[in-house]
């Protein structure tokens, strides 16, 4: 594809400020994060850094006179003179994105050629690991019950009540790992909490192709080893 049908989105305006130096540090930080996470926008970075490349050929660089510094030394020891210069170097610098800002619509508006150069090579950035687990479980007719969200670096569990079947018994959940037995999580209170904690080995089990289920168990002996009770709620889990 050529850069004449690139789409002029936001994306690709980010990408290209970024490759002009023309965010704030915040900002940059975080284009930079981004590029370093996507492999798309990193592509986009680097098609700007190769179009902008013959502006930066263009500036011919010029020696600093003889004894400019000590002159500025000079100035700066007076505040009043310190202050204009900062003066001077806010206006140069304002006059400077205005500069760049104008090429960068020229170029928008005006597409170059393909760049012939090989494409860089994208660095594939790891994918962190998801630290969020929650499931909409239902009852057997596909009616919601209860959402569950568990953080996975504490182990706090967080549980929206839907309608939960008024019984003597007592809700309890369970995660079921994929191909594994049934671990308890604790029985969830009226108020919609956990008795406990959930420590880091069930923590590492609550992931991607497991289940969270709810039965409805005596509250002597929990949590308990296995279900006893009737299951009447189910749902997968979806980690974020």
């Amino acid at each position: 594809m050529s850069d004449a049908t690139l789409p002029e989105d936001d994306d690709d305006l980010s990408a290209a400020e970024l490759a002009l130096g023309l965010p704030e540090a915040d900002e940059r930080e975080t284009l930079a994060a981004r590029a370093a996470r996507e492999p798309a926008f990193a592509a986009r970075v680097a098609r700007w850094d190769a179009r902008l490349a013959p502006l930066y050929d263009m500036i011919t660089p010029v020696a600093a006179p003889s004894g400019v510094w000590q002159r500025i030394a000079a100035r700066i020891a007076d505040p009043a003179a310190a202050l204009r210069v900062r003066l001077r170097r806010w206006q140069w610098a304002t006059g400077a994105a205005s500069a760049m800002a104008a090429a960068l619509a020229v170029m928008l508006a005006w597409p170059t050629p393909p760049v012939t150069a090989p494409a860089p090579e994208v660095v594939q950035v790891p994918a962190p690991a998801p630290m969020m687990a929650v499931a909409q479980l239902a009852d057997d007719h596909g009616a919601p019950l209860l959402a569950v969200g568990i953080e996975r670096r504490s182990g706090h569990v967080s549980i929206r009540l839907q309608d939960l079947p008024a019984a003597a018994r007592v809700p309890e959940l369970w995660v079921i790992p994929e191909g594994g037995a049934p671990r308890s999580l604790g029985l969830i209170r009226a108020d919609g909490t956990l008795d406990a904690v959930l420590p880091p080995d069930v923590r590492a089990i609550v992931g991607a192709k497991a289940t969270l289920a709810v039965s409805m168990e005596q509250p002597e002996g929990a949590p308990h080893a296995a279900p006893a009770g009737p299951i009447v709620a189910t749902g997968a889990v979806v980690t974020l």
